[in-house]
């Protein structure tokens, strides 16, 4: 009887002790995540000219790994829960990202990631393949930095005339009707048509921090593929009786605009570079708003800046704060409205370099995109975690244990009498 007393005795404290080291040292799934790609980014100095801090970085791929397993790929969930970047093979660090789009047909994702340091020694890790990953890791927010006021991907649906703010920070912009301007194909996943008529994105004036932009540190980019050679408006915002304002257009000679209206009276800078229609541009302007004066910044055209002139270069100190801001047209535009397309168009609280800007022409332009990453080959995971959280790696348990002139020895998954 005192021998089978010792015994449970025994038998309970090694469950104890078991029950211990499964909460101290957790268990990992070193299988959870199936597969990697490393994702490197260029060595061109014309891609990167200088290393860029929290860089919200592009990877768009089209992969038939990454379809789904029940059209051949390798991706468990058909939402793409289990495709994320990681700052490791083991797939243990992940990187925070925003899935723009994802097909599970096809292999097809964009994605944009944080880039905490981006420079030519980048490489980040496309980790899938993980049955256990049915929670969305992507957050909007995740990549852009507190300067931005506002990035609009433009890629919703005509099934909705609503268009989201990934910063969140901006009530949502309304279309005119569901194909007014119209959900299509462009440059990065989808954008919008604008179709030369009453097409339009308005973004609600009750946001304080997209008015009086032509008076403050900001910078603007988007991408646009005009047709015609009609004078038309991609963007702009004005007061009430439509005296006071600022404006984005291409004029009949195909040259960009930058424009700013004070009581009626222009100012204006003017790109020297006369540019193709029909043919996508990404259009930046980072204006300093040291005296709002709209020539103190610099436009630049695909990543590069240009020249100006300037048209009475006086200061930009007109209220714009009662109409709504909009795309493809302003209202004191007239019947000058924009045709063609509009892709991914974003406003910043400061003056971007001219190193970051080359860096998001390179990344987001199409032919150029495939060559700003070198995408590595599949490769099974021998190492990592479960979930996107770090992850936490067995360790070894080792006791001795004396119970009533009996040792118990644990090592690992082995157990001994001593």
């Amino acid at each position: 009887m005192h021998r089978f007393k010792t015994m449970k005795k025994l038998i309970s404290t090694l469950l104890g002790f078991l029950a211990i080291a499964f909460f101290l040292f957790p268990h990992t799934s070193h299988a959870a995540w199936g597969f990697y790609r490393s994702v490197t980014a260029t060595t061109s100095a014309t891609a990167i000219p200088t290393q860029q801090s929290n860089f919200p970085a592009l990877i768009d791929v089209t992969l038939t790994s990454l379809k789904s397993t029940s059209t051949g790929g390798n991706v468990q969930n058909p939402l793409g829960f289990d495709i994320a970047p990681f700052s490791d093979s083991g797939c243990t660090t992940q990187l925070q990202f925003e899935r723009e789009n994802y097909v599970s047909s096809t292999g097809e994702l964009e994605m944009w990631v944080a880039q905490g340091t981006l420079n030519t020694s980048t490489i980040d890790y496309l980790c899938y393949g993980n049955a256990a990953q049915t929670t969305d890791l992507s957050s909007s927010t995740a990549p852009w930095d507190s300067n931005y006021i506002g990035v609009w991907h433009l890629s919703q649906t005509n099934a909705t005339t609503s268009i989201l703010d990934s910063t969140n920070q901006i009530p949502v912009g309304v279309k005119k009707a569901l194909t007014q301007p119209t959900a299509t194909s462009t440059q990065i996943d989808g954008g919008e048509f604008f179709n030369n008529g009453n097409d339009s994105i308005t973004i609600p004036t009750s946001t304080i921090s997209v008015n009086n932009r032509a008076q403050a540190t900001t910078t603007f980019e988007f991408w646009v593929n005009w047709s015609g050679i009609n004078e038309q408006l991609f963007a702009g915002k004005d007061d009430s009786n439509i005296n006071s304002g600022w404006y984005f257009l291409v004029n009949v000679s195909n040259q960009v605009q930058w424009g700013s209206v004070d009581t009626g009276a222009n100012s204006l800078a003017n790109l020297t570079t006369t540019l193709t229609s029909s043919t996508w541009h990404q259009i930046a302007f980072a204006f300093n708003g040291t005296n709002g004066d709209l020539c103190d910044g610099t436009m630049y055209v695909d990543g590069s800046s240009q020249s100006i002139t300037c048209q009475n270069a006086g200061s930009a100190s007109g209220d714009d704060t009662k109409n709504p801001f909009t795309l493809g047209m302003a209202v004191f535009g007239g019947n000058n409205k924009m045709n063609g397309y509009m892709d991914e168009f974003r406003l910043s609280s400061t003056t971007r370099s001219s190193s970051w800007i080359a860096s998001d022409y390179w990344n987001s332009f199409a032919t150029g995109a495939a060559g700003f990453w070198s995408v590595g080959s599949e490769t099974a995971v021998t190492g990592g975690s479960s979930s996107g959280a770090t992850s936490q790696t067995m360790a070894s348990v080792v006791g001795i244990f004396n119970v009533s002139n009996a040792t118990f020895k644990v090592t690992n998954a082995s157990l001994k009498v001593q």
